[in-house]
Formats: C-alpha cells, sequence, structure tokens
C-alpha cells in the first residue's frame, strides 16, 4: 500500500516527539510525587507512549496517511536560505535583520515620543497643565 520510505520523516518526528514528551510525562509526574524519576511507573508511562507513538506513525492508516501527505507538502516548499551563517545574500539572515531594526526604530520613535510628552505635559514652565490651568 505505501512506498518504502514515504513520509519517513514526519513519521520519525512525530514518534520522536511523542516519546520525548513520555519521558518528560514520566520524570515530571513520578518526580513531583515524591517517587524517582526511573521508578517502574515512569517506565511504563515511557513504555506507553512509545507503543502510541508506534500506533500513530506506522500502524493507523489516518495517521500515517496524514504524516506522508505533510512530508509531501514540506517538500514543496521553497524555504528561505540560511547558510552560509551570517551571509548578507541569505535569504532568512537577510530578513531577520530588517525585522531586528525595524524594532529597534520603533521602539526608539516611541521611547522618544513618551519621553518628549512627558516632558511637554509636566515641565513647570513649558507642561500643557501648566498653562491650562495655572500654578496650583
Amino acid at each position: 500500500m505505501y512506498k518504502s520510505g514515504q513520509g519517513m520523516t514526519s513519521r520519525i518526528g512525530i514518534l520522536a516527539l511523542i516519546v520525548l514528551f513520555g519521558m518528560y510525562a514520566g520524570y515530571s509526574w513520578f518526580g513531583h510525587f515524591g517517587g524517582q524519576p526511573g521508578t517502574i511507573g515512569a517506565v511504563v508511562l515511557l513504555g506507553f507512549f512509545t507503543i502510541l507513538s508506534i500506533y500513530i506513525s506506522l500502524i493507523n492508516n489516518r495517521s500515517t496517511d496524514f504524516l506522508i501527505e505533510l512530508d509531501a507538502e514540506l517538500r514543496k516548499v521553497m524555504w528561505p536560505a540560511t547558510s552560509p551563517l551570517f551571509d548578507p545574500k541569505a535569504e532568512a539572515w537577510g530578513a531577520t535583520f530588517v525585522v531586528i531594526v525595524t524594532v529597534i526604530v520603533f521602539a526608539l520613535f516611541i521611547y522618544l515620543s513618551d519621553k518628549g510628552l512627558t516632558f511637554f505635559l509636566q515641565h513647570p514652565k513649558y507642561g500643557l497643565f501648566e498653562v491650562l490651568f495655572g500654578k496650583g
């Protein structure tokens, strides 16, 4: 029914994520209730999540079909170039640089606007409240 190696990237990724989640759940669950993380319960929980991940990623036809289609669609995506590291011609680094510069410019604008408005509203001589309402 399925070709050999079809959708393996997605299936192995899901398998690894569920097993890692099982390890974390076992560690945190049994660590918080006074037991040691290596207790029988943690091993049973890890086994359950391993079996669940194998079922979801390899045996269940609907899940397998979804993961195969996901893998095929992700292969069609044109990912931005990232290497070599910090090369100005690399697409991802250029976009990241533009975002960081834009955030800094907007943060500086908001900071200076706030300081300027605060100065003109609260200054004893030039303040707006002083002009409108006079001395207290």
